[in-house]
């Protein structure tokens, strides 16, 4: 199973490598980022802690975004 969830992510980056294609390296990051963070980051809070800023300039920045 576990080689499994490492196929389906490797597969889910190159599509939003390709999707992504263009897009600022910022945006790229944040979403390098989601795949980096371990599975048990299920808040704002820790979602913040693994990009080094704080929980509200996170939210303020989805926000930002819708």
């Amino acid at each position: 199973m576990v080689d499994h969830a490492g196929d389906l992510a490797r597969a889910a980056a190159a599509v939003l490598d390709r999707d992504l294609a263009g897009a600022p390296d910022t945006c790229r990051r944040f979403f390098d980022a989601l795949f980096a963070s371990p599975a048990h980051v299920s808040t704002v809070r820790q979602l913040a802690r693994a990009f080094h800023v704080t929980p509200s300039t996170l939210m303020s920045r989805l926000h930002q975004v819708g």
